[in-house]
């Protein structure tokens, strides 16, 4: 085993993943418990890892340098470029659909190149590392913006709420007319029922309209009357 300060080195077993979660270097904490994320930081990266939808096991973590640093020293460049080809490894056995970098080592331009070579066509985030959100909770508006768009790429967001019927069934398009129609059809509606019933009284003071035109007069009137109490919805 290779030791840094005394401390051993961190290996993970690759496991097929929705997502890979990459840290620069285990902390000395990490190391003493021997996984990484311990303590309060991998309990945020839980909580934060369920907020896009997915649960601790669909999240490959590991870290780029498998020890920690030496007197708190960040790793060079040059050693950091060394681990790509075994970083790279892990990746493909991970099968993962994205990245996600923790720590502002990754926003270092110097890295850019080594972080594309890594993801190669694969979409990648960065976001502060959770003990860092820890220290400076202000950041966590920044880590949240991120991981907002790492959750609609993983197609997790929730679908928009549409309004059903009370009977749990969507009215049916046929009925759900603008207002401005409703209020029409329930003017030639109330029209419609006041030229029978005008009719109907007309007739009646005429006794000397012959009986065949005067059904024949009613029965129109009522065919109109009818079609529009059938057809016609009132606006409520």
């Amino acid at each position: 085993a290779v030791f840094s300060d005394g401390l051993p080195r961190i290996e993970t077993s690759v496991r097929p993943s929705e997502i890979m979660v990459i840290s620069i270097c285990p902390s000395t904490e990490d190391c003493l418990a021997g996984h990484l994320f311990s303590g309060a930081a991998g309990v945020l990266l839980d909580k934060m890892l369920a907020a896009v939808g997915l649960q601790a096991h669909q999240a490959y973590k590991t870290s780029w340098i498998k020890t920690a640093p030496i007197s708190g020293d960040r790793p060079d460049n040059a050693r950091i470029s060394g681990e790509l080809p075994h970083v790279r490894t892990e990746l493909a056995q991970s099968q993962a659909k994205a990245v996600l970098f923790l720590g502002q080592d990754f926003e270092k331009p110097e890295l850019a190149k080594d972080m594309a070579q890594l993801c190669g066509g694969l979409p990648f985030f960065v976001i502060p590392h959770p003990a860092r959100l820890l220290r400076q909770p202000q950041f966590k508006a920044r880590a949240w913006a991120e991981l907002k768009k790492l959750k609609r790429l993983l197609g997790r967001e929730s679908p928009p709420h549409r309004p059903s019927a009370r009977n749990g069934k969507r009215p049916s398009e046929k009925f759900r007319r603008p207002l401005h129609h409703q209020s029409s059809l329930y003017s030639d509606y109330l029209a419609a029922s006041a030229m029978f019933w005008a009719t109907v009284v007309a007739l009646t003071a005429r006794p000397d309209i012959p009986i065949r035109e005067t059904a024949a007069s009613l029965i129109k009137s009522f065919i109109v009357y009818l079609s529009f109490s059938i057809c016609t919805v009132p606006a409520g």
